[in-house]
């Protein structure tokens, strides 16, 4: 592991970590995925060393890890039950496309070229204190200090760190009442980054978040979502499915 001191004057890029020797590089043997991950950079094209992700994490450093960014950020559903599944019934509610994050709560990584089926460089927007795009790069500055740059090969960067805060105010607005209505006294938290860097946007976009704001909406979008993913075992599974979804008919017409 490098220790990200190392960085203090100088960009952290794949470029400037694989200058180390391989030892330098092997990262912790019992590391598992968690959200204190600055950047996972996809390196599985450099066949140089025993690796495919470089991973910037804010207490381990830098280091080579040999699953890929996509099996990596697949991984987060161990951490929160769901994984992608709610990112994705959040993006279809606002027909968002292309370049889907990872969104849990106040937690969200942004794929800078791709999204969970390619192998991409994710950025954790939660731990950055700033960005900006010139060209074809982007450059993010971390909540410690250091600068990590990324090739940005298409697209508006604000536009894309955008998008995903507008899934991550959206994520909190459908979690956040089911939490207090249990009688849970919720904090803030101390630091949330760039995903509240447009909290005061108006566009519309941002404006279905605040008049549509429907908890019950989404959170029968993300059961029909389970459905569509359910390995029902049965005769006639798509039928069972039917029934289901009959179900959710009568219980839209009831909210």
């Amino acid at each position: 592991m490098v220790h990200l001191l190392a960085f203090s004057n100088k960009e952290i890029t794949k470029e400037n970590i694989l200058k180390y020797e391989f030892e330098l590089l092997k990262g912790p043997t019992d590391f598992e995925i968690d959200y204190k991950c600055d950047a996972l950079l996809n390196v599985s094209d450099d066949k140089r060393f025993s690796g495919n992700t470089l991973v910037i994490h804010e207490k381990y450093g830098a280091f080579l890890v040999e699953e890929t960014t996509k099996e990596l950020v697949n991984k987060f559903y161990k951490r929160n039950a769901v994984g992608f599944a709610l990112s994705k019934v959040l993006a279809n509610f606002f027909s968002l496309k292309h370049y889907v994050p990872f969104v849990f709560m106040y937690v969200v990584y942004m794929p800078i070229s791709g999204g969970t089926r390619k192998n991409t460089d994710w950025i954790g927007l939660h731990l950055m204190n700033s960005c900006r795009q010139n060209k074809k790069e982007a450059y993010f500055i971390t909540t410690q200090g250091f600068i990590i740059k990324v090739t940005f090969p298409k697209g508006d960067l604000d536009r894309r760190v955008h998008d995903a805060c507008v899934l991550c105010e959206k994520c909190v607005a459908f979690f956040l009442p089911l939490i207090i209505d249990g009688g849970i006294d919720v904090k803030g938290c101390s630091f949330t980054g760039l995903v509240v860097k447009f909290g005061n946007c108006h566009c519309p976009l941002h404006n279905k978040v605040k008049y549509g704001n429907d908890p019950q909406i989404i959170g029968l979008m993300f059961i029909n979502f389970i459905i569509d993913h359910l390995g029902i075992e049965s005769v006639n599974p798509e039928e069972e499915k039917k029934h289901y979804r009959r179900f959710l008919s009568r219980l839209k017409k009831h909210y």
